[in-house]
């Protein structure tokens, strides 16, 4: 919306603005991101419903964070945050199952 309405008004506006941002290279890098994220089975640990299904599910997971390691420049602050985040969805799965 705002790059729509700074076009509408002034081009070198916004050619200065995109070129102090660096959008184009910020939007690049989201899409390589959220591709490498879509990669990553996070549904069936969440569908899993027995001890057996978890464990799979977690070296899939983990499979699939070495892959995307490889192939992308996922940054370590970023993949620290996703693994807490997949160690806390390991957790509440597994007391649901124990439970």
């Amino acid at each position: 919306m705002v790059f729509a309405i700074l076009s509408q008004t002034n081009q070198l506006i916004k050619f200065r603005f995109d070129s102090d941002i660096e959008i184009d290279n910020k939007l690049k890098l989201a899409k390589e991101y959220n591709k490498c994220l879509k990669e990553i089975p996070l549904k069936t640990l969440i569908d899993s419903t027995t001890i057996n299904q978890v464990a799979e599910s977690i070296k899939k997971i983990f499979a699939a964070l070495k892959r995307v390691s490889k192939v992308h420049n996922y940054p370590l602050n970023r993949a620290i945050d996703l693994g807490a985040c997949v160690a806390r969805d390991f957790d509440e799965q597994l007391k649901k199952i124990i439970s």
